[in-house]
């Protein structure tokens, strides 16, 4: 075969990447016939072939039917870029020197009316520094000064140089007249952002291949030999990611796959322990950090004795860290400095297998030690392939744009943006402040949304807690337009705009950009009243989906399913089943099957990473995986999810209570934030940690005398801590056993975060850290609880 010809094999279409979207028809899995069921078991659901059709498909697609040379995810960039070349497809916020940071009016900030709601732009030429500062000259990825007036880093959080320098910009950040600067992130108030620039597809794969080559051979990356008896031996060269989500995260994240590097991201709340056992379990010797975390880099080799042989900073690096790492014998580069030494080369298209290990993600650790998640790049390109199978349930199309803000570590914001690269979507990074997210939104304008359930509730609670300051006459309009919109909701389930509410609504809706066509919710459940009120305020559909660090995304909802509090349809690359758990009374036989939620499928990981006990346990000799999602199947075969298997305690009477079902009932309590229960074995009762809303606290305060007490002093109040349980009580009625309402409960300020350690990235509470953090209050309510029915004489 000629090169020509070969070259023709190779090229990606344009056409082909989605089937046209066909109307919902309301099932979305359906059992398979000819597999016998097991005892105690329901049948084993498949995706339907078509929405039309409702035949199961007859096998699970690993491979994009229209796209077969996509073997990983370089492959998919790669092809993207062919496709989609000039279209621009990462975006960042320019940096700006504060003086010349254009000033955001407060009204600007909340309500998204004025000039701050831009549309984004496509790639220009427009020359900038990462770090703000007057341009310098000097050597390439090295700048003279990076600190701030107080001698602290100035840490930016991530660059990108486009092709070569120009000589208007410091080192640290290249541009040329076709690729925009790039860089994202600053924590320092001596830098504003402006509009967001943007690398077209092209543009991005160029510093993919040119880091790839870099990584290849300039930096020393070792092959390390893994494997003991009882595993294959196997030879891997890791690179760590520590680092926020950022453009640089995502390019890296391409190149290492280009290259055969095995990623492994790292994030904060892993906590210094889990940190330090998974870069000994990966024999981690190079990493890549933003700005922020290169001195604490430094620090495990100094204070650790991390054999750490080379560190790639996402922002420009000074002369005098180069030199204080070289003492230490790890070499420091700077990122764009890597880049600049691939971009002369000659790239060629590596092969690369849908059996390469891709990365190892480690979970976030709420049950114990970190486990490692091997992933191939099939699973990554079965993921691609689920979705595009499924009738394009969120109706993605080439030209719409997303925000990045959620963890790129997690699964499901990785996922996500390799079937965004697939699709032609843009993606725009947040400006690394989530507390500024509100202004990225309005600066990129997206069209489609990915959170979690702790981001839309913040969105509801910033928008409510909005209209209760107007007046009475405004609060009874809005009252009057949503329950309109709500009812023609009800009626009809694709209407979320209506001419008359959403004029009133407008201004929320640019809060938010302006342009949100859809929604998509993982990472866990959220009330079904308050994502129809989202919907209805935000005139976009919100499609719930569902995953694990082990699967990927693999259920999604279509945007015309109105029924909500469920995680969809699976994608054609998995099936599942349900199995009874007579623990708990819950039968998968019945007319209704409800149980564990079982899966298997190319998209899901074969193994945990040098642990063979854990991967025995968690899979079966059929290769199916148990995931402790307790659910009930619904007639359109979407499951929801009603409880947790692994996260059950028994009390001393013997009754096992299953919390996190139950934190999700009493979270509908109007007073409850977030909520942690507890329990054990040598308790009869169950009490609760509760972050108060503070709105609804405060307001209860005004309404009992008690509004100029300290908010500290208020949530030890007894009066208020009884109206709290009473208020839970409600809002269980009916759905919950006496033995499972919380007895007592302690009242706290401090929210469960990622960065206190007591939530994932994902807003999961951390079981065991919130029982450590909080074992005195813990202890305190119990002998509170004794002390009530046992006075002493």
């Amino acid at each position: 075969m000629s090169g020509v010809q070969e070259d023709q094999k190779r090229q990606p279409g344009v056409v082909g990447r989605l089937s046209p979207r066909r109307a919902w028809s309301g099932i979305y899995a359906v059992p398979v016939e000819g597999v016998p069921k097991k005892e105690g078991e329901s049948a084993v659901y498949r995706c339907v072939e078509s929405e039309q059709s409702g035949v199961p498909v007859k096998t699970l697609p690993a491979v994009l039917e229209d796209f077969p040379e996509i073997r990983s995810p370089f492959d998919t960039l790669y092809c993207a870029a062919q496709a989609f070349s000039n279209d621009p497809f990462l975006g960042v916020r320019e940096k700006l020197p504060l003086q010349v940071f254009p000033a955001t009016s407060q009204e600007e900030t909340d309500t998204g009316t004025g000039s701050s709601a831009t549309t984004a732009k496509t790639p220009e030429a427009r020359p900038a520094c990462a770090d703000g500062e007057v341009p310098a000259t000097g050597q390439k990825g090295v700048s003279s000064s990076k600190t701030s007036p107080g001698g602290e880093r100035l840490a930016t959080g991530g660059t990108s140089p486009a092709t070569s320098p120009s000589k208007d910009c410091t080192s640290g950040l290249q541009s040329t007249p076709s690729a925009p600067s790039f860089g994202e992130s600053c924590r320092k108030s001596c830098l504003g952002f402006g509009e967001y620039k943007w690398l077209s597809y092209q543009e991005t794969l160029k510093q993919v291949q040119s880091l790839a080559w870099a990584l290849s051979n300039e930096v020393d990356i070792p092959v390390c030999l893994f494997g003991d008896d009882a595993e294959v031996q196997e030879n891997y060269r890791f690179a760590g990611i520590w680092a926020r989500s950022s453009a640089a995260w995502r390019i890296t994240d391409y190149a290492c796959n280009a290259a055969k590097i095995v990623s492994v991201p790292l994030y904060d709340t892993l906590g210094h322990e889990a940190l330090l056992y998974i870069i000994g379990l990966t024999k981690l010797q190079v990493l890549f950090v933003e700005g922020a975390k290169l001195h604490p880099a430094l620090n495990l080799v100094t204070e650790e004795k991390v054999p750490l042989k080379a560190v790639i900073c996402f922002d420009s690096v000074t002369p005098e860290e180069v030199e204080e790492f070289a003492a230490h014998s790890v070499k420091l580069y700077a990122f764009d400095e890597l880049i600049h030494k691939g971009m002369g080369e000659k790239h060629e298209r590596p092969e690369l297998s849908l059996d390469d290990v891709c990365t190892v993600i480690f979970t976030s650790g709420t049950t114990g030690v970190p486990k490692g998640v091997v992933h191939t790049n099939g699973g990554f390109v079965a993921t691609i392939a689920g979705y595009v199978g499924c009738n394009n349930r969120m109706n993605l199309r080439r030209g719409d744009v997303t925000l990045s803000y959620l963890p790129q570590s997690h699964v499901y914001q990785r996922g996500v943006e390799i079937i965004l690269t697939h699709l032609g979507v843009g993606i725009g990074y947040y400006s690394g402040d989530i507390t500024r997210i509100v202004e990225d939104i309005q600066r990129l304008r997206p069209t489609v949304f990915f959170g979690v359930p702790r981001v839309y509730t913040r969105m509801l609670d910033k928008i409510l807690s909005g209209v209760s300051e107007k007046s009475n006459a405004v609060q009874w309009l809005f009252k009057k337009a949503l329950a309109w919109k709500e009812n023609n909701y009800r009626k009809d389930g694709s209407r979320f705009t209506s001419l008359i509410p959403d004029l009133l609504f407008g201004k929320i809706r640019a809060t938010f950009g302006g342009r949100l066509k859809t929604l998509c919710m993982g990472s866990a459940p959220m009330k079904a009243e308050a994502i129809v009120m989202l919907q209805m305020l935000l005139g976009a559909p919100v499609c719930e989906g569902w995953g694990m660090t082990e699967t990927g995304i693999c259920f999604l909802q279509d945007l015309e399913d109105n029924e909500k509090g469920t995680i969809g349809g699976s994608f054609p690359s998995l099936e599942f089943k349900i199995v009874s758990l007579p623990e708990l009374a819950y039968d998968a036989t019945g007319a209704t099957p409800k149980g564990e939620l079982l899966v298997r499928g190319p998209s899901v990981t074969k193994r945990y990473f040098q642990d063979l006990k854990t991967t025995q346990a968690v899979f079966d000799k059929d290769g199916w995986m148990r995931t402790g999602d307790v659910v009930e199947l619904l007639p359109s075969g979407a499951p929801r999810i009603i409880d947790r298997a692994k996260n059950i305690f028994k009390l001393a009477q013997g009754e096992y209570v299953a919390p996190e079902r139950l934190e999700n009932i009493f979270s509908s309590s109007p007073f409850v934030e977030q909520i942690y229960l507890h329990g054990d074995s040598f308790q009869n009762s169950v009490v609760a940690i509760v972050v108060p809303c503070k709105d609804v606290t405060l307001k209860w305060a005004k309404e009992h005398n008690m509004g100029q007490v300290s908010y500290t002093d208020l949530l030890k109040s007894t009066d208020l801590r009884q109206s709290v349980l009473h208020s839970m009580k409600e809002a269980g009625r009916g759905r919950v056993h006496g033995f499972e309402e919380p007895k007592n409960v302690f009242l706290t300020p401090h929210a469960f975060t990622a960065e206190n350690g007591l939530a994932t990235p994902t807003m999961k509470v951390v079981r065991k850290q919130v029982e450590k953090e909080y074992r005195k209050q813990i202890d305190g309510m119990y002998a509170e609880l004794k002390e009530r029915h046992h006075p002493a004489n």
